[in-house]
């Protein structure tokens, strides 16, 4: 075998062994920090302030903000990254 091969070959292991043990300790960030994320995205939308609260959901978060007709679901995963939006009142 040539040794660049060999180079390239130990490279390429060592990437990827970093890349694992990195994403592996990868960890979910605090809820509250997510509440508060997606309220400052809420005040900056409607230009104010409103009631917000964040409650658990099977894929993440839902964090509920503003009240009736003007209520704003952000619902995230559990690292706080935005899967839907809805507006208006809550379903059932």
């Amino acid at each position: 075998m040539r040794p660049g091969l060999v180079a390239m070959i130990l490279a390429l292991c060592g990437l990827s062994a970093v890349l694992g043990w990195r994403l592996g300790r990868a960890v979910p960030p605090d809820p509250s920090g997510i509440v508060a994320q997606w309220a400052a995205t809420y005040r900056d939308e409607v230009g104010g302030a409103g009631p917000c609260e964040g409650r658990p959901d099977a894929t993440g978060y839902v964090i509920a903000c503003g009240q009736g007709a003007a209520q704003v679901r952000y619902h995230t995963d559990a690292f706080g990254k935005l899967i839907a939006r809805r507006t208006g009142e809550r379903d059932g």
